[in-house]
C-alpha cells in the first residue's frame, strides 16, 4: 500500500455538546509518501502505533477532561453552542516571536461580547487549561493512550512544520454516529465504560 503521511493540526472538532482541538505530530516532515503498512501506521494491520505519524494527536477537549457544563447549547453552559461565538487559538512560543519554539496552545472564546478562556483540568494532580508538552504526557497516561504524540517529536516538531507551511483544509461529518463518538460519548462503542 502507498499512503501520505503529514502532520495534522485540527482547530476545531466540535459538535453541539462539546469541543477539541488536536495537534497530530510526525517523525518526518512534510508531506511524507509511505510504502508499507508500518511506516504508513496501517491500522487494519495492527500498526496504527508504528507508523511516522501519531494517529491520535493530543487533544484537548473539555468534555472528555470531566467538564460537560463548559460549551453545549443554552444559557447553562459557559460557551452557548446555539449562539454566535469566535473561536481564538493561540500558538505560544518560548520567546514571543513568531520565530520562537512553539510550547503551548491555548484556546479562547468570544461571546456577546465576553471573553471566555477554556477552563483548567486537574490531571493526577497537576492543573492545565492549555495543550503543552507536559500535558499531553499526564493527559495520554490519565487515559492509559499511546504516547505518540511526543514520540514524534510533541510541540517543538509541530512549530517547525508550522513554520514550513501547512494546508488549510475543512470538513463536515456527516456521520457522527460513527466519527465522531470519542468527542462525547464512549470510543469504540464497544469499550468499557466503568474505566
Amino acid at each position: 500500500k502507498l499512503g501520505s503521511c503529514c502532520f495534522e493540526m485540527d482547530i476545531w472538532e466540535a459538535n453541539s455538546v462539546s469541543q477539541a482541538y488536536t495537534p497530530h505530530t510526525c517523525s518526518e516532515k512534510g508531506q511524507y509518501t509511505c510504502d508499507d503498512p508500518v511506516t504508513c501506521g496501517d491500522i487494519e494491520a495492527g500498526n496504527r502505533y508504528n507508523g511516522v505519524c501519531d494517529k491520535d494527536g493530543c487533544d484537548l477537549a473539555t468534555y472528555r477532561l470531566g467538564n460537560t457544563t463548559f460549551f453545549g447549547e443554552g444559557s447553562g453552559f459557559d460557551v452557548d453552542s446555539s449562539q454566535p461565538m469566535t473561536v481564538v487559538t493561540q500558538f505560544i512560543t518560548d520567546d514571543g516571536t513568531d520565530d520562537g519554539k512553539l510550547v503551548e496552545i491555548r484556546r479562547l472564546y468570544k461571546q456577546n461580547g465576553v471573553v471566555i478562556p477554556s477552563p483548567a483540568f486537574d490531571v493526577d494532580g497537576k492543573t492545565y487549561d492549555s495543550v503543552t508538552d507536559d500535558f499531553c504526557t499526564d493527559v495520554k497516561d490519565y487515559f492509559g493512550d499511546d504516547q505518540g504524540f511526543s514520540k514524534h517529536g510533541g510541540l517543538e516538531a509541530m512549530g517547525d512544520q508550522m513554520e514550513s507551511g501547512m494546508v488549510l483544509v475543512m470538513s463536515l461529518w456527516d456521520d457522527y454516529s460513527v466519527n465522531m463518538l470519542w468527542l462525547d460519548s464512549t470510543y469504540p462503542p464497544d469499550a468499557d465504560v466503568s474505566t
